[in-house]
């Protein structure tokens, strides 16, 4: 059996704790938490630069660059999403207000219209509200009120209109049926008052034949 000098073990050792924080500093950089890794994302994707990055979450450049080159594996697209989300706060807007925007544009597509339909639209709705001195919520709510009308009836709003005019060409037509009647009403009491006339001429011509007999 050999024995080996106290320096030697001493400098095996040392080589040993050596070896092994090494590996233990590679490993540690390769786990960066799951925290930061996000918090470095969203601050990416905000346009903040990579070096106040690193400085803000008290990390290296290179860990941030490494971090972002592995969410651009995973998400091919994320340069992108930077550039958009840039673009939106540069706006003045927000994420949700992007939602919003794509919820309309769907439910513009389901119904079979489109945003240049829309826009036209919404500009003849300011124009006609512009010049009647009302504000797109009292035209809104007059949409509301003939929607309602046109559901009471059993029709399509889009039958209103037609709904009506047939109702006016109703309405006129009990207007002429209505001025003959009062012609005719008056007419007979004209006849009325002349039959009152000569009845009561003749009374009185009758009475003064008996008074004065010839």
């Amino acid at each position: 059996m050999h024995s080996y000098p106290t320096n030697f073990l001493r400098y095996l050792f040392y080589l040993y704790t050596v070896k092994y924080i090494y590996k233990y500093a590679i490993n540690l950089g390769k786990r960066t938490p799951s925290g930061i890794k996000n918090k470095v994302l969203d601050s990416w994707l905000f346009g903040i630069p990579i070096n106040m990055i690193a400085t803000c979450n008290g990390i290296d450049y290179g860990s941030v660059f490494r971090i972002i080159e592995s969410f651009k594996s995973k998400i091919p697209d994320i340069d992108v999403l930077r550039a958009v989300d840039v673009m939106i706060k540069q706006e003045g807007l927000s994420l949700n207000d992007v939602a919003s925007g794509i919820r309309v544009k769907n439910f513009l597509e389901q119904m079979g219209s489109s945003e240049i339909e829309m826009e036209r639209l919404l500009t003849d709705i300011d124009i006609h509200s512009f010049k009647t001195n009302k504000t797109f919520s009292d035209f809104v709510k007059k949409v509301h009120e003939i929607h309602r009308f046109a559901s009471g009836l059993g029709i399509s709003i889009h039958q209103v209109y037609d709904y009506v005019e047939q109702k006016k060409k109703e309405l006129r037509t009990l207007q002429i049926e209505l001025d003959k009647m009062k012609s005719l009403i008056l007419k007979k009491k004209i006849e009325y008052h002349g039959l009152q006339y000569r009845i009561k001429t003749n009374s009185f011509g009758n009475s003064s034949d008996r008074m004065y007999p010839s």
